[in-house]
Order: C-alpha cells, then structure tokens, then sequence
C-alpha cells in the first residue's frame, strides 16, 4: 500500500487540492451588475481553447488550465487596450474561496470580469470571495449590462478587423446569444428598464419576452437612461485553506505544456499519476 500513498502525495503536491472557504460576517453579496460595475476589465467573447500550463510559484511547481480567449467585445477597460485573442489565467483548478466555475467551456460565450496581470495576461476579478467572475453571455445578461452606468463605452478589442460589439448598426447579437437566453431569474436579477429597477421578476421577464422578441442588437445609445448603482466597497470577508496556488503576488514563470484542446483535468492528473510511477519505480 505504500505505492498508493506516495502516488497520492505525488498527486496533492503537484496539482494541489481544492481549498475550503469559511465566510466571515463581513461577507457581502453582489448582483452580476455589481460585480461587473466593480471589475477593472469586463470584456465579452468565446472560449477558443484550453492549455494546460506549469507555473512555479513560491518554488514549487502547479499545474493550472489556461482559457485562449476570443474577444468580441470590450465593455469596460483601464487605460490599457485588449487584443482580440487573450489569455486568462489559472480558470482551472479554483480554490476554496473562489466562485467561479462555469461559462468557460470550449466554444462557450461569456462575459468576463478580469483584472491584468504579468506579461500581457489576465486572471477573474472576483471582486468577493465564493462570487462568480464569469456570466452567461446572452442577450438578457448584454442587455441587462449594457443598463448600467460605467458599462456603456462599448468598444471592439484592439487590431479587430470586424465590430461585434452587438450594437444596432455593428452587429447583432450571435445566434447563440438569442437561443441560449433561458431568462431564468438568475440571469434577470436585477432588472433595469429605462434607468429604472424592477424588482418583479414575471413583469421584467415578460417585458423581455414581448417588447424585445425581435431585437436582435442594443440601440447605439442602449435605448435608455443608465442606471447608477449604489455600492459599497467589497470586503474579503472570506478566509481560505489549501489555496491552490499559494500566494501569487509575485510574477509566475510559465510554461505551456500542450496547445491542444482539453476538455478537462483528467489529462494532466492522468499525465501526473505517470509520472509519479515512473519516479517511484526509479527509486526502488
């Protein structure tokens, strides 16, 4: 049994463990909108591919997913332009305190909360623990965002031969945008119409369902007055064990390891519990 065990350590210490997240009294709740409006990067676009990556952090080496991210859209940036191709960091594993965990998917249209990091690169913006970075991206999710103040400067992401910003003379939204809209009360909470909240979820649903069935693009002035959101400063009122990653304020050495698709983390444990054969079997 003693191969068994070294294989799991082998296992626990090259592709880490998922952390626990103990939220504290500070914790705070944000809606999709706050949390974009909170953001440093909101962009809109397509998972093109998946790359498994070695980055050595704190001396050790972590294996992590890398998203090749496709840019239709830039919705909110700081003063530094975004390419059209991007590259998001660490989307899997997630610790403990992180709440991110769909939307990311090969071919999957999303909107993204991101902030920059070494090298040209990205990672989510979470802006509290256990909150998701990532939304859905369809037309009720666009059309909700495109309410707010601060997330009207849409733009397309720099060297873009084409517009798909989905704006009423650029371009519409994508057919996947339209049928892929379930309008569930998860991607309609809140609801702005005209500047105005409406917080009854069947009028806000209705009122999609009816006034907008057609609409296949935002108005280049979204149609409406925008709506200011009344925020408070988020609080990390989360505290994390086992982080994956450890502490990554300094910068990561990266290496990619494969350019191909994959379609989850069984490659790389598959890959790693190999691995750690062959160094068992070297040592007997």
């Amino acid at each position: 049994m003693m191969w068994v065990y070294i294989v799991v350590l082998c296992l626990i210490n090259v592709a880490g463990v998922s952390g626990k997240c103990s939220i504290t009294a500070d914790w705070l709740d944000f809606t999709m909108e706050e949390r974009l409006s909170l953001a440093d990067i909101v962009v809109y676009g397509r998972t093109k591919e998946h790359r498994a990556s070695s980055r050595i952090i704190n001396g050790r080496n972590s294996y992590s997913i890398n998203d090749i991210f496709e840019v239709y859209c830039v919705i909110k940036r700081n003063e530094d332009p975004i390419e059209e191709t991007i590259i998001i960091e660490g989307i899997a594993p997630r610790d403990g305190c992180s709440g991110t965990t769909a939307h990311m998917q090969l071919d999957n249209e999303a909107i993204v909360a991101l902030k920059p990091t070494y090298g040209g690169k990205y990672v989510y913006h979470e802006v509290m623990p256990m909150l998701s970075a990532t939304f859905a991206g369809v037309k009720s999710n666009l059309e909700s965002v495109s309410a707010i103040c601060g997330l009207q400067e849409w733009m397309p992401p720099q060297g873009a031969i084409v517009n798909r910003c989905p704006i009423c003379g650029t371009a519409n939204f994508t057919d996947n945008a339209i049928n892929l809209d379930t309008l569930a009360s998860a991607d309609r909470l809140p609801c702005f119409e005209n500047g105005v909240f409406n917080g009854n979820l069947s009028d806000c649903k209705l009122n999609s369902e009816t006034t907008s069935a057609d609409q296949r693009c935002l108005n280049k002035k979204f149609g409406r007055t925008c709506a200011r959101l009344t925020m408070v400063t988020p609080n990390v009122g989360c505290q994390c064990t086992n982080l994956q990653f450890g502490d990554t304020s300094g910068p990561l050495g990266e290496i990619d390891t494969a350019s191909t698709s994959l379609p989850s983390l069984c490659t790389i444990l598959i890959s790693i519990l190999v691995a750690c054969f062959g160094l068992y079997s070297g040592a007997w």
